[in-house]
Parts: C-alpha cells; structure tokens; sequence
C-alpha cells in the first residue's frame, strides 16, 4: 500500500475517508499492477454501500495528482532487468543475473540498503554476482562501466555490505551440515536416494 503511505500525509483525512482513499490505492495498484482487471463497481461493492462510483472515481484523481502520477518507484530488481535486457543472453550472464537477484532479496532484509539509491544497489549486486561466479573476460569489460557514475563511493559501500551478507549466509549454511556429514560425501549426490 505505497501509494496510500504517500498520500495519507499530505491529507487531513477523517475515518471515513480514509477508507475511501484505501480503497481508491488498491484499486489503482490493481489497474497498474495486476494482468486481471477490476471494475469501479467492485470497489464499490467492497465498501458495502458506503462509497459511490463517482466518489471512487473522484478519489482516483486526487490520489494519481497527490502522487504526481509516480506509481510505480523504481526498484534494485527493476535495474537489474532493464541492465540485463541490454546484454548477451548465455549462460554465463544468466547466472551472474541469477546471483544478483537472489543478493537483491538479501538486501531487502538489511536497513544499510534504505537510504541507498535503486540503481546503486543493483549495480554493486551486479558486480559482487560477479565474484561469486566464475565469470568470462569478455563480461568483465561489459560490466566495467557499471562503475561509471557519480556514485562510485556508494556503490563500492553496497558491494562490500553484500559479499558480507552473502558471506555470512553461506556460513551458516555450512555449518548446518555436520561435519561428518561433509567428510563422508566426496561426490554431490545425484537424487534423493544416493543421499540416504
């Protein structure tokens, strides 16, 4: 509920239209986010009577001019996809995007991240994806200009918090495995059952 977050504040708003206003923000995120739309009459079917199609409608407006028309922030994910729709699709950029997805969703988790910019987050789980994988010399140049930006001191900042989250996490996840567990294994099992 952003788009009620951010418009409540700039609002004197009583009880009775507050339940207006959140109607109103999930009526909108469904239209931008959702691939099944939904009628106003249903919105209005939701509130039981209490609000009219024209009140809804009204609201809308009030709340898409509240916001400027920004609805949908720009996120560390969405940054990683428009950077990787510009590159090579193989295998080795696939798990470089893979990685720092899955460091974006450790980042999520940190509150270092909150007064970070998107794009610098995204960058820096970029290039520490990359020294988590075994990456080819033809994608290092390609990567090299991530650096390039005013920015370079937070995003080296956000590159080193990340290898430590990661770092952290595949720590633990050793050392959930006993030991001897780990001596006796000496080939990754292939199914379920060459482990038991």
């Amino acid at each position: 509920m952003s788009y009620f977050d951010r418009i409540v504040p700039h609002y004197g708003i009583n009880d009775t239209l507050v339940q207006l206003v959140a109607m109103t923000c999930l009526y909108l995120a469904i239209k931008v986010h959702c691939s099944k739309k939904i009628s106003v009459q249903s919105m209005v079917s939701l509130s039981r009577g209490s609000f009219r199609d024209d009140q809804v409608l009204k609201m809308e407006r009030i709340v898409l001019q509240g916001l400027n028309w920004y609805l949908t922030p720009a996120t560390p994910h969405l940054f990683l996809e428009i950077f990787f729709e510009t590159t090579q699709d193989n295998e080795a950029m696939n798990e470089i995007k893979d990685s720092a997805s899955y460091l974006l969703e450790l980042a999520v988790c940190d509150n270092f991240f909150i007064t970070k910019k998107a794009s610098s987050i995204s960058r820096a789980a970029i290039l520490a994806a990359m020294d988590i994988v075994a990456r080819p010399l033809e994608v290092n140049v390609l990567l090299e200009n991530l650096l390039v930006d005013d920015d370079r001191c937070v995003v080296e900042k956000c590159y080193t918090r990340l290898l430590q989250i990661y770092n952290m996490i595949v720590k633990q996840d050793a050392d959930c495995v006993p030991q001897e567990v780990i001596a006796e294994r000496e080939v990754s099992p292939t199914s379920v059952f060459s482990v038991a």
